[in-house]
């Protein structure tokens, strides 16, 4: 007999390869780890996320045969368009949740399984470029426009609550799926830093330098290898640099090249350091690969400055961690990172390699303006910080449950 504490459970299907998804998970576990409904959490085999789960929370392993393969995917989309339909219900994940007695089902990034369980859930919807940005591969190449209008329509649909990052977000998903879902079920979470202090063990600066082959001074850009990213306009920047201007700029680059669509970043990797090769800066440029935690705060700290000419939006980690760890900000002057970053950081034309390097070059070389910089992402940190992430999460999750009956088992 099952008792009347609500039980909720947390589904995360990723590791530490997927990168802000995998630091976004982290920081929910931080905010709910007071709660007193019970927590399950419903992890993929071997997942390194156990090792951040709160001790009191109990884990299990979700099966193998439940995952939807891609096949089964494009199947569903192809044949039945992009409404959920019978074709698409997942009886099997049903069944599965409603033996563990889960009433409410928690996400970290968006998955199909929310919506095809059947099971009322909460669910992030962290950028809806394939609508904004259809051009990008990454979002629109071999059938991912299709797979993605599937999961963002009907996820939105189905919700009980979606978060989005910012105002910004909050009006994209009512733009595109305001037939979908109504304005009362959309919480605005702003991302919170997944690296706000440095490590206390003491710390060699030379050796860590040397530990990552870096010279004393250079810029840090933390991101995966796609082509939003803008890797390749980066290095035409660090080009204009040293040939017009004759200022070298090294950059230190982390980001996973395995994990989820390894394949696809590999090549975009290789390109990217392809075209570092043609504008002559592939000595500039330091790859790190993957970095763990402890050592990503003193690439921040380190560094002279977060350089991130990125192409999407509404906002990004990156950003919010160097406020927290006093390391000046660079980043694109586009809609939603225009008005996360307001006046505290330097913004640029990320279609405009003159532009990029025109503001790098300034921060490079005037510590004056880095200094400014530095206050500047200080002050605005405080909207940012962890306690708020929480606050807001909770207070997100304490609207929801109320009406977790208006919408259960929604097709079952």
């Amino acid at each position: 007999m099952r008792s009347n504490r609500m039980t909720i459970g947390f589904f995360a299907s990723f590791n530490e390869t997927a990168g802000g998804v995998f630091q976004y998970a982290v920081s929910m576990f931080r905010a709910l780890s007071q709660r007193k409904e019970k927590f399950i959490a419903i992890l993929a085999p071997h997942s390194p996320l156990s090792a951040y789960i709160p001790k009191h929370w109990d884990i299990i392993e979700y099966p193998q045969h439940l995952w939807t393969t891609n096949e089964h995917r494009q199947g569903k989309i192809s044949g039945d368009g992009f409404d959920l339909t019978e074709n698409g219900i997942n009886r099997g994940a049903y069944n599965f949740f409603k033996k563990h007695n889960i009433d409410l089902l928690l996400f970290a990034a968006p998955e199909l399984i929310s919506f095809e369980s059947g099971i009322p859930y909460i669910m992030p919807f962290h950028d809806l470029q394939h609508r904004i940005q259809p051009h990008f591969p990454e979002v629109s190449a071999l059938g991912t426009w299709q797979w993605r209008e599937y999961l963002f329509r009907n996820g939105a649909k189905y919700a009980h609550g979606i978060l989005v990052d910012s105002e910004t977000g909050k009006e994209d998903v009512l733009h595109y799926y305001g037939d979908k879902i109504t304005a009362d079920k959309l919480f605005i979470l702003p991302l919170p830093p997944a690296y706000t202090t440095v490590s206390t063990k003491k710390f060699n600066r030379d050796n860590f330098l040397k530990k990552y082959t870096l010279p004393e001074k250079f810029f840090f850009y933390p991101a995966q290898f796609w082509m939003h990213k803008n890797h390749t306009r980066l290095f035409h920047a660090l080009h204009i640099a040293r040939f017009r201007h004759g200022i070298d700029m090294p950059i230190a680059l982390v980001g996973s090249r395995t994990g989820g669509e390894a394949e696809a970043r590999e090549r975009i990797h290789y390109l990217a350091m392809y075209v570092a090769e043609q504008f002559a800066v592939q000595d500039l440029t330091r790859y790190l690969g993957y970095v763990p935690d402890e050592d990503m705060p003193h690439l921040y700290k380190e560094s002279c400055g977060l350089i991130m000419p990125t192409m999407f939006g509404p906002t990004n980690t990156p950003v919010s961690e160097a406020w927290s760890l006093g390391c000046p900000v660079i980043s694109s002057d586009i809609r939603g990172i225009r008005e996360h970053i307001g006046d505290a950081g330097a913004l640029v034309n990320p279609n405009s390699a003159e532009n990029i390097a025109e503001v790098m070059i300034q921060l490079w070389t005037d510590d004056t303006v880095r200094q400014q910089l530095i206050t500047k992402g200080k002050q605005r940190i405080s909207e940012y910080n962890p306690s708020h992430f929480s606050v807001l999460l909770n207070n997100a999750i304490d609207s929801v449950l109320p009406t977790l009956k208006e919408k259960s088992d929604f097709f079952l």
